[in-house]
């Protein structure tokens, strides 16, 4: 006689779509410094420029100098309105990571409900592809069909089924061990460490 599976956990029926609400937990903001550095260094060269002209204009050499620092401006302005739109971007969509103690929970913008995924529902954490400042996390299910289960996307085809994609306060490293703790500890409440 094989030997006998787990059942798997069922689905809590108050944290099902359209029931579930927005927990208690850490929240996890998004990166609003990339965008703000961008626009910063756009103003400190209009500073610099700024600066440049008047000394130009206090010691003559007005009409050379005129020509180049238009130009230079609209150079600089270029960066200052892209990282403003990357902020206001970041800013209406807002998505935000809560780490409760039962599930994680994707929110947007207005405290829409966006993903939940249970954490006795989850089989593996782990840390995806790398760039020079961030990573993505993938997170395998046991059940992805599971009704207290969603996610905006959920990848096909692949050795997981979600990627949180960077672009959170803190790195895929340290979201993927706050996870991983989170769903421990969890376990360990519940006594289905193996």
């Amino acid at each position: 006689m094989p030997p006998r599976r787990p059942e798997l956990p069922r689905a809590d029926p108050e944290w099902v779509r359209g029931r579930a609400e927005i927990i208690q937990g850490q929240v996890i903001g998004p990166r609003f410094g990339m965008a703000l550095a961008i626009s910063g260094a756009g103003l400190f060269c209009m500073l610099v420029l700024t600066c440049a002209f008047s000394w130009a204009i206090t010691h003559g050499h007005l009409n050379p100098v005129m020509a180049r620092w238009v130009g230079y401006m609209i150079a600089a302005v270029v960066p200052v309105v892209i990282g403003v739109a990357i902020f206001l971007f970041l800013l209406v969509r807002f998505r935000r990571l809560i780490i409760g103690k039962e599930r994680l929970q994707l929110t947007g913008s207005f405290g829409r409900l966006l993903g939940q995924l249970p954490y006795d529902n989850i089989e593996d954490i782990s840390l995806g592809k790398v760039s020079t400042d961030n990573a993505d996390v993938y997170i395998r299910l046991q059940n992805r069909r599971r009704r207290d289960t969603w996610w905006p996307r959920f990848e096909h085809g692949e050795s997981y089924d979600v990627r949180v994609r960077g672009g959170f306060e803190i790195d895929g490293t340290a979201l993927r061990l706050l996870l991983r703790d989170a769903v421990h500890a969890y376990r360990a409440r519940r006594g289905l460490l193996r």
